[in-house]
C-alpha cells in the first residue's frame, strides 16, 4: 500500500482552477491567460520539466490528459484567471492500476512568473476502495510552448468545428443603436454601426478554431482579439477580454438578412427599409448553352424576391431594385455590373442573367433606391457553368455522340434528357448520384440523319441537381447537334 501511495502522489495532478493571491511585491504583471483553451499545459513536481507528470490540452470540443506511464481517465478540468498572473485550476482524473481504480482532484493555486511557465500550488484529494485522504500538491508547469507530441494531433476535435456559419450578416441585439457584424468568404469582414452617425470598418479576419478565437485585422492595421460562439442555430455570442479590469464585455446578436450599410448618392438621406422587408436572390438554374459541341453562352436565371410579400400589394410600394454583381466580394451600383427593374414583382418572376465567364465565381447582392437612398441586402455568391460541375459534347464518328461530365465540388442528382427530332420522340437516362472527384460519361447517342432539315440532329440536356444547395442547379443545353458530313 505504500508504494501504492508513492506511485499516487508522482502520477496525480490534472487541470484548471484559479489562485487568489496578494500581487504585491510582484514586478511580473499580465502574464496569465483568460483561456487555457487549445494551449498545452505541463505539471511537474519538480523543477526538471523532464519529470512531468501530466500534460493537458483542452480544445474547444475535447480535453486530453496524459501521464507518462499510465492510462488517465474520467477527465475534468476546470481554469479560472484570478488575477493578472494568478489562476485556479481544478483538474480531476482516474488511474487504473491492475483491478484498482484511483480517482486524483487536485485543486492548484497557479502563479505565472512568465508566459510560459510559473509554479503551482494546493491539495491533491485521493479516492480509492472507499478511503478518501489529501495530500498537498506543488512544483512547475509550462504552458503554451507548442509541444503536442504526447497527444494524437489526429483527434484534438479541432476539424469537427466549423466556423461556416460565420460567413453571414448579423445584427446586434438588446442595443439602442444599430450594428452589423458581416463575415465573407473570402476572409474579409465588414463591422456596420449606426450610433452616432455612420460609420464603417473593414478589414480581414483569422479563426483559431482550437480556442473559438478570431482577430480582426482592420484595413488601417489594427488587430482585436474576440471569443465567439454560436449560441442557436441564429444567434452569436461575442465577448472581449479587457486585459485592465479581467472582465469580458459581451455583446449579442441575430442572424440579419442585411448588413446595415447604406449609400447616399448626392448626399441625400434617407432611412433603411426595415427588416421585415428584406430582399433575396433565389437561384433557378446555372445554365450553359451549347449549339452541336460549341459553347455558345453562360447564364443565370433567379428571382428576385421580398421575404414578406405580403407587405408589396398595390404598386404605390414597390421600389427601384435589382442586383449589383461582380467577381469580387461586396460589389455596389458604383463600380459593379447591375440589373435594374423599376419594381420587384412580389410573386418572383424568373430574371435572366447572361453575358457571364464560365467556371467564374460570382457575387450578387440585391438592392433598393428610393428618394436617392441606395439600399443593400445580404450578399450571395454561385459559381457558373465548369467551376463546380463541367460536362463537354463529344462526337463519336459522324453520327454519334455522347456526353463526359466532371463534377469538382458537390454533391448531384445527373440526368440526361434527349429529344430525337427524326422520331419526335424523348428518352431519359438517369446517371445517378455523383460527388466531387467523380468524372464519366453518358450513353453514346445516335445523331439520326435525314434530308428535312427539321428531322434531323438531336436535343440534348443534361442536369446536375444540387443535393446540398436545392436550387442551385447547374444545366448544360445542347440546342442541336447534328450528323457530320
Amino acid at each position: 500500500m505504500k508504494a501504492i501511495k508513492i506511485f499516487l502522489f508522482c502520477t496525480c495532478l490534472l487541470m484548471v482552477a484559479c489562485g487568489d493571491e496578494d500581487e504585491a511585491g510582484n514586478e511580473h504583471t499580465g502574464y496569465a491567460p483568460a483561456s487555457i483553451i487549445g494551449k498545452d499545459l505541463c505539471l511537474s513536481k519538480y523543477s526538471d520539466m523532464d519529470n512531468w507528470y501530466v500534460k493537458i490540452l483542452q480544445t474547444r470540443n475535447e480535453l486530453k490528459m496524459v501521464a507518462q506511464d499510465w492510462e488517465l481517465g474520467n477527465l475534468s478540468c476546470q481554469y479560472d484567471k484570478t488575477g493578472n498572473n494568478q489562476a485556479k485550476l481544478k483538474i480531476s482524473y482516474t488511474i487504473t492500476i491492475l483491478d484498482k481504480q484511483v480517482r486524483h482532484t487536485e485543486e492548484l493555486n497557479i502563479l505565472f512568473t512568465s508566459e510560459h511557465g510559473g509554479t503551482f500550488s494546493g491539495t491533491d484529494k485521493v479516492s480509492s476502495d472507499g478511503n478518501t485522504y489529501e495530500q498537498e500538491s506543488s512544483g512547475y508547469f509550462t504552458f503554451d510552448t507548442g509541444d503536442l507530441s504526447d497527444f494524437d494531433e489526429e483527434d484534438t476535435g479541432d476539424e469537427d468545428v466549423d466556423f461556416s456559419y460565420l460567413c453571414n450578416s448579423w445584427k446586434r441585439i438588446a442595443s439602442n443603436s444599430d450594428k452589423y457584424l458581416t463575415f465573407y468568404p473570402d476572409k474579409t469582414y465588414l463591422i456596420v454601426t449606426n450610433d452616432n452617425g455612420y460609420r464603417e470598418e473593414r478589414g480581414s479576419y483569422r479563426i483559431d478554431v482550437a480556442t473559438s478565437l478570431i482577430y480582426l485585422t482592420s484595413d488601417q492595421g489594427t488587430t482585436k482579439q474576440y471569443e465567439v460562439d454560436l449560441l442557436i442555430d441564429d444567434e452569436l455570442e461575442w465577448r472581449q477580454y479587457d486585459q485592465q479590469t479581467g472582465k469580458y464585455s459581451y455583446e449579442a446578436y441575430l442572424y440579419s438578412d442585411k448588413d446595415g450599410t447604406e449609400n447616399k448618392p448626392g448626399d441625400s438621406s434617407g432611412t433603411e427599409e426595415s427588416e421585415s422587408d428584406v430582399l433575396y436572390v433565389s437561384f433557378e438554374e446555372v445554365a450553359r448553352n451549347n449549339i452541336g459541341t460549341k459553347r455558345v453562352a453562360d447564364y443565370l436565371k433567379y428571382k428576385l424576391q421580398y421575404k414578406n410579400p405580403e407587405n408589396y400589394t398595390s404598386s404605390s410600394k414597390y421600389l427601384k431594385a435589382g442586383i449589383c454583381y461582380g467577381t469580387s466580394p461586396h460589389p455596389t451600383i458604383f463600380k459593379d455590373k447591375t440589373t435594374q427593374q423599376s419594381k420587384v414583382d412580389p410573386k418572383g418572376n424568373a430574371v435572366l442573367l447572361s453575358g457571364l465567364e464560365e467556371a467564374t465565381t460570382y457575387y450578387l447582392r440585391p438592392y433598393t433606391e428610393e428618394n436617392g437612398k441606395v439600399t443593400y441586402y445580404k450578399e450571395t455568391e454561385i459559381a457558373t457553368f465548369g467551376k463546380c460541375v463541367n460536362a463537354e459534347v463529344v462526337r463519336i464518328g459522324s453520327d454519334k455522340c455522347k456526353i463526359d461530365y466532371t463534377i469538382t465540388n458537390g454533391t448531384y442528382e445527373v440526368t440526361v434528357y434527349i429529344y430525337n427530332y427524326a422520331t419526335e420522340k424523348a428518352t431519359n437516362e438517369h446517371i445517378g448520384y455523383k460527388s466531387a472527384g467523380d468524372s464519366g460519361s453518358t450513353s453514346i447517342y445516335d445523331i439520326p440523319d435525314s434530308w428535312y432539315a427539321d428531322k434531323r440532329g438531336l436535343f440534348i440536356s443534361i442536369t446536375f441537381e444540387d443535393i446540398d444547395n436545392p436550387g442551385r442547379n447547374y444545366n448544360m443545353t445542347v440546342s442541336t447537334i447534328d450528323p457530320q458530313y
